[in-house]
């Protein structure tokens, strides 16, 4: 009979690090959503939308912000358009802002699909309502690196819960019809501006400025660098997500500048949040690993305001991590 020491034994129960489990080191943020009772999918799709943008272009993946990138390549499509003749390099560059905001259109296009803000989703109720069914997205990890497994740079969001939505855990329907379009769009602007502020703000405290310089250590070469993206779903929704799609995929034509799935997710069983490796041991100086917690805070039935301390973040072990088959690579001109 073969005896485990101690040691041996907790190597063989070390579990893959959970959204949970936060490293010493990293930037943790609290979005305190005041007059949020539960955290609408439309606002989780605006808080990580913002976020992965504001990465793209802060990390140096793209040279400006992306909504500008988008009219860009608007203006250079009209141009071509009219038959504005092309310098040889004029038309390599237009080639690669094409490939890059094609990318980052099905990335936006992925989101809205994963929170269900898309059409197909609509379930009918006994009185004719249609209401969409929640995408109970718990956490979406933003990865700047080769893959999960080897992370350059590590950006979480987490959207929290108190005890009381355990009490209305039967309902599986998303209750944002309630908020017309309008409103709809003006909240998520909202959350988007406040999500990268204080992403902003944080990267100017002197705990964390060093962390997120662009210096010889940083990640000036983040041009060439890959952004990954990934959703912590519960199990009880990921049936939906992947119902009525086809199993096939659809491989890449010559002359389209990314891969095109019929199902642009898949469940990896293997994803962990991995602490990306330090830039300088010697320094002490780590590589960027961003938190942000979202938290409603508006207790049903009272316009009472509760302590964010009741908010909690759990990530069960039959969650699912989905992974977005597409990728964006960064662009260099």
């Amino acid at each position: 009979m073969n005896i485990i020491n101690e040691d041996e034994f907790v190597d063989i129960q070390k579990k893959k690090r959970t959204c949970s489990e936060i490293p010493s080191h990293a930037m943790v943020k609290n979005l305190q959503l005041n007059k949020c009772s539960e955290i609408h999918d439309f606002l989780k799709a605006a808080c990580s939308k913002s976020i992965f943008k504001h990465v793209l272009f802060s990390r140096g993946i793209i040279p400006c912000p992306v909504d500008e990138l988008l009219r860009n390549s608007i203006k250079i499509d009209n141009e071509n358009l009219f038959g504005k003749k092309e310098t040889r390099s004029e038309k390599v560059n237009r080639r690669k802002y094409e490939k890059i905001t094609q990318q980052i259109n099905v990335m936006l296009s992925d989101l809205d699909d994963i929170f269900r803000l898309k059409d197909g989703y609509e379930e009918s109720t006994e009185r004719g309502i249609e209401k969409r069914s929640k995408s109970g997205v718990k956490a979406v990890l933003i990865t700047i690196g080769p893959s999960f497994s080897s992370p350059k740079e590590q950006y979480l969001i987490r959207f929290l819960h108190h005890d009381w939505e355990d009490l209305n855990s039967r309902d599986v329907s998303d209750h944002s019809h309630s908020f017309c379009k309008n409103v709809q769009e003006r909240l998520g602007q909202e959350i988007g501006r406040r999500s990268v502020k204080e992403l902003v703000y944080g990267t100017l405290e002197d705990e964390f400025c060093e962390m997120f310089q662009m210096t010889k250590y940083g990640s000036c070469n983040n041009s060439n660098a890959k952004v990954n993206v990934a959703c912590l779903v519960k199990k009880s929704c990921v049936e939906s997500l992947f119902r009525g799609r086809e199993n096939s995929v659809v491989l890449d034509a010559n002359d389209m500048p990314f891969s095109s799935f019929s199902i642009p997710f898949m469940m990896n069983r293997n994803l962990e949040v991995k602490e990306p490796r330090m830039y300088s041991k010697s320094k002490g100086l780590h590589r960027p690993f961003f938190v942000l917690d979202v938290i409603p805070n508006l207790k049903p039935a009272t316009a009472c305001v509760i302590d964010n301390e009741g908010a909690t973040f759990v990530q069960e072990e039959t969650d699912v991590w989905i992974q977005f088959r597409h990728t964006i690579k960064g662009l260099r001109l």
